[in-house]
């Protein structure tokens, strides 16, 4: 498995990070991940939409078991155009976010029927995945139900969160999640 990126040695600063671990973000267009992103590394919600153009890349430095972990967030664009460039950013990934919307059925089905596809004929099958049910602020718009979204992610071997970027629900606790077992792989005695 592709575990540690890079480890700094001699790392004084307590803030420098210990571990770098590349992160993959992906999901149609308009479904949040840069809103998830940000409302993760800034504490921050912008009410403008702008979709990313091919790949923009986030890092934020956590505590994970007392270990400083640098997760580098590769946010990618979702339109089909970006395509070949995506692909060139999913080399290397430890584990991928695949996100939707709760209030887009369509971008629910495209998790497995294109997003797991396109990063597996990069990856392979060893990565850590997370699939996180964006939008949940918006319950009076749903169109997947917890129960379907729930079985996806088992389908495809992820695990699962329901999220609001807006308001920030369980934003954290799904990036530290995703952060320990990403920890716990690499020391799988502690």
């Amino acid at each position: 498995m592709r575990i540690i990126s890079s480890i700094l040695e001699d790392a004084k600063d307590p803030e420098q990070a210990q571990y770098v671990l590349k992160v993959i973000i992906v999901g149609d267009w308009g479904v949040g991940k840069t809103c998830l992103i940000r409302r993760f590394a800034e504490n921050k919600f912008d009410h403008d939409y702008k979709p990313s153009i091919g790949v923009n890349i986030v890092t934020k430095i956590i505590d994970v078991e007392g270990r400083n972990l640098k997760l580098q967030m590769f946010d990618t664009g979702g339109q089909e155009r970006f395509r070949s460039l995506r692909q060139r950013y999913y080399t290397g990934a430890n584990a991928v976010i695949f996100v939707f919307d709760v209030t887009r059925a369509s971008s629910a089905v495209t998790i497995e029927s294109r997003w797991l596809n396109e990063v597996e004929g990069v990856l392979g099958t060893d990565f850590e995945r997370l699939v996180l049910a964006n939008k949940v602020d918006l319950d009076h718009d749903r169109e997947v139900s917890e129960y379907a979204a729930k079985q996806a992610a088992n389908r495809i071997k992820g695990s699962y969160f329901e999220t609001s970027a807006l308001e920030g629900r369980n934003v954290n606790q799904a990036f530290t999640d995703l952060a320990i077992r990403l920890m716990n792989k690499i020391f799988p005695e502690a």
